[in-house]
């Protein structure tokens, strides 16, 4: 038997010269890498485009913004604008876009930010005793958990809230949502309240209101309502008018005048 030893140091060529292995871990990043934009982009074609309520609040706000245009309006029931004007500015240039192509430049930038954030924890952190890899995809699949949980209760609540709206159409506005909950399985819950008649806060708040206004009426708590008493019928609709032109957040229900 002969054995033949190849010089130290030296690496198994092809035909050609070339390193047999130079190219697989670059073809493999490559595949990985076109396996997860294919991975992503399906996702957003099957699902996300479908479901976009939340972003479609910000787009319009943007484009009431470039009009100079009032951001909140009882109109939009639950889907209310719920930053500050100053929010609205952000998303301008995205609403200049058709409706269509805003949803996937928005959704390439969200994945593209939690990219970045991942990027940056694992330079942040001590050097770990597992691959990034399987950092990264622990992390993913923890907010896919997460958005899959909120997915759930969105097209709980886009069934929920039209059917509530057809009957009093600022219905939604007195729910009162509490913390998203994992129970059993991939279940989740979120216990909506109903409002009913006015808090304590808010009262004091229409009673101040009222009186800062020097209108000729008299404004009392009175339990989990506001009374107004005044000499003329014609203060009353004024004072209404005021309330219901400062106070938007929340519906406001106005008794019979009593003479």
């Amino acid at each position: 038997m002969i054995v033949s030893r190849e010089k130290e140091g030296a690496r198994p060529h092809g035909s050609a010269g070339v390193p047999v292995d130079a190219r697989g871990p670059a073809v493999r990043k490559a595949s990985a890498i076109l396996l997860v934009v294919v991975a992503l982009v399906l996702v957003f074609v099957l699902g996300v485009r479908k479901d976009m309520t939340d972003f479609g609040v910000c787009y319009r706000a943007g484009s009431r913004a470039l009009g100079g245009e009032s951001l909140y309006r009882p109109s939009d029931g639950h889907l209310q604008f719920k930053y500050s004007p100053a929010a609205a500015l952000f998303y301008i240039p995205i609403s200049v876009l058709p409706w269509e192509a805003a949803k996937g430049v928005w959704y390439a930038l969200e994945i593209l930010f939690l990219y970045g954030i991942l990027a940056a924890s694992l330079r942040l952190l001590p050097a770990p005793e597992t691959r990034p890899v399987l950092q990264v995809l622990w992390s993913f699949l923890v907010l896919a958990k997460c958005l899959g949980r909120e997915f759930q209760l969105g097209q709980v609540k886009d069934i929920l809230f039209p059917e509530m709206e057809k009957k009093d159409r600022e219905s939604t506005k007195r729910l009162d949502a509490g913390d998203v909950q994992s129970i059993s399985g991939n279940k989740a819950k979120q216990v909506l309240k109903v409002k009913s008649g006015i808090e304590s806060e808010l009262a004091k708040t229409i009673v101040k209101l009222i009186k800062d206004s020097k209108l000729k009426v008299q404004a009392t708590i009175q339990g989990d309502a506001v009374r107004v008493t005044g000499a003329k019928r014609d203060l009353l609709q004024e004072t209404i008018a005021l309330v219901k032109k400062s106070i938007t957040d929340y519906p406001l229900q106005y008794g019979n005048f009593r003479d």
